[in-house]
């Protein structure tokens, strides 16, 4: 009796052509130069995102802060009065044990946030400034604020 030996392609897809199904049929990849393109610029968004994400954040820290002891801390306090409790300014009476955050995060682009409070639009202003860390700016280097986070 005569044992004859099955080829396989002996691909990585478990012996299916990485360009065909499993039926056989063809099914090109696009070239890389076609999905590059829609990658660009996402890097930026996505920090962008972050940034406005993180303000969200640090915003209801403020709100807990506030309902716990009357005010929201001001600009000599900064953020860190939302991580421990604060000895310049004025004292919170309520404040809450192990603060209202674990860290003050920094910004996507390494930077630490803005904090003035009482604010020009508001109680308070939070502000990241982009990828270059001043103020104003387009593009990657635009401002994120927290009175134009939606």
């Amino acid at each position: 009796m005569e044992v004859k030996r099955m080829r396989t392609a002996g691909y990585a897809t478990g012996g299916v052509h990485p360009d065909r199904d499993h039926g056989g049929h063809r099914h090109p990849r696009p070239p890389a130069a076609l999905v590059v393109p829609k990658l660009i610029g996402r890097t930026e968004e996505a920090k962008k995102t972050q940034s406005r994400v993180q303000i969200k954040s640090i915003e209801q820290a403020l709100e807990l802060f506030k309902l716990d002891n009357g005010f929201f801390p001001g600009t000599d306090q900064g953020l860190e009065a939302l991580v421990r409790l604060p000895e310049a300014g004025r004292a919170p009476k309520n404040y809450r044990k192990g603060g209202y955050l674990d860290r003050v995060p920094k910004d996507p682009w390494g930077n630490p946030y803005v904090y003035v409070s009482p604010g020009s639009h508001g109680d308070y202003d939070i502000s990241s400034y982009g990828a270059d860390g001043v103020a104003g700016g387009e593009g990657e280097d635009a401002d994120i604020n927290s009175w134009e986070t939606p």
